[in-house]
């Protein structure tokens, strides 16, 4: 004799069918994208682990944005700069091997006051930036492999929301 398990088929729709339109099941997957705050940058960068600023700014240049980011820990001060062609209409992506004006700098701070750089811009290091708003703020991501003299930093997951 056949047993009747409509009861367990329709438990197992119910938690197949939840997981696939609601992955609040597993806080590590889809983790849903919060929004930075104004001001807010955040990062992870190799060798220092993760970046996070809440005074991120931007300097309107004309032809350009620049975009500062620091945070200081009890060992460490690092920024992040970001020098940005502007184009007249977001979203736009900035490809750094072709671009003779943006550029990212990465500053670690040393201790006699000097700041080791490491930088991506035409012809050093590989990465890439969009900028997906302009207005109220100027907001996006970069990441990429930041070359410098004493070897290269890896920084990805990048985003900022920069305050004028």
């Amino acid at each position: 004799m056949k047993k009747n398990n409509i009861g367990l088929r329709l438990i197992a729709c119910l938690v197949v069918t939840t997981a696939l339109f609601v992955n609040s099941c597993n806080p590590l997957t889809n983790a849903p994208d919060i929004p930075l705050k104004p001001g807010e940058s955040t990062a992870t960068i190799s060798g220092f682990g993760d970046f996070s600023a809440v005074n991120t700014q931007v300097t309107d240049g004309g032809s350009t944005y620049t975009i500062i980011a620091s945070q200081s820990t009890p060992t460490d001060t690092v920024s992040i700069t970001l020098l940005v062609k502007k184009l007249p209409v977001p979203p736009y992506s900035i490809t750094f091997s072709t671009d003779a004006v943006s550029q990212m700098v990465y500053c670690k701070l040393q201790s006699n006051g000097t700041c080791l750089k490491y930088a991506v811009q035409q012809g050093i290091g590989s990465g890439s930036l969009q900028i997906t708003s302009i207005s109220p703020r100027v907001e996006g991501t970069f990441s990429g492999t930041f070359q410098g003299l004493t070897g290269n930093v890896t920084i990805t997951d990048g985003k900022f929301n920069a305050s004028f």
